[in-house]
């Protein structure tokens, strides 16, 4: 289910809505699942529970990759857009300007937690 907010995140950037109710999914805050899809390796420990609040306390959109051979969700690829404001969206911000201060590098892909950041 997409929420009205993310419909008209999608419409204004050209994608239909028909095709948008196929790919993607607005998850709200407080979802259970959203940790484990965004970091497949956490084990509960102390050093994770950062990660799994500031995922409890976020809310965005979530697009779910499908194998182009077989047309079968991938379970192990998501991409997430976190709203604006929200402690992840904040948090990934931080990431890539702490990174984007290198000189003499015109594109700098950074790997953080099994995401991939560029600036």
């Amino acid at each position: 289910m997409i929420n009205p907010q993310h419909s008209q995140e999608f419409l204004e950037s050209g994608i239909d809505l028909e095709l948008a109710a196929k790919n993607f999914e607005s998850i709200p805050k407080g979802d259970d699942k959203l940790p484990f899809d965004l970091y497949p390796n956490l084990s509960g420990e102390r050093s994770d529970l950062k990660k799994i609040n500031n995922c409890h306390r976020s809310s965005g959109w979530i697009c779910r990759t499908l194998d182009p051979t077989t047309g079968v969700r991938l379970a192990d690829y998501v991409r997430f857009k976190a709203d604006k404001g929200s402690p992840l969206q904040q948090c990934w911000d931080y990431e890539r300007k702490k990174y984007s201060r290198l000189q003499n590098i015109e594109v700098l892909w950074v790997y953080h937690h099994g995401l991939v950041f560029w600036s």
